[in-house]
């Protein structure tokens, strides 16, 4: 699948440059790719790489939202009891942040990626 090796490559390039946000937006689009062609295990496995990128660039609500589609893409894979894991632990961070903690980063200027 064209898109999902694309957003993969990506995903690599980033986080050699330890760019996260970058990191998690291309596992994002790797689960879209996977949820849209009905590949529910897959789309959650990217979702959760997803999640643990936005951990690592301490992007809560990116997290949130990749811990959100995980579940949701488990739920569809008939895995009930991995979804309402992957949506605890959203709620939990969610519960967590004090108001106005969730960091949305204001675009960095002159960030290129190199290969």
């Amino acid at each position: 699948m064209l898109a999902a090796e694309s957003y993969r490559e990506a995903a690599e390039l980033a986080t050699s440059q330890k760019a996260w946000q970058v990191v998690g937006q291309a596992w994002l689009g790797v689960g879209g790719a996977y949820l849209a062609a009905q590949t529910h295990g897959l789309a959650a496995t990217a979702y959760r790489a997803a999640a643990d990128a936005a951990k690592r660039g301490d992007l809560p609500l990116m997290r949130i939202e990749a811990l959100r589609m995980a579940g949701s893409c488990h739920l569809l894979g008939g895995r009930a009891d991995e979804a309402l894991w992957a949506w605890k632990e959203a709620v939990d961070l969610g519960a967590g942040l004090a108001a106005g903690e969730g960091k949305i980063a204001a675009p960095r200027r002159n960030v290129m990626l190199r290969p």
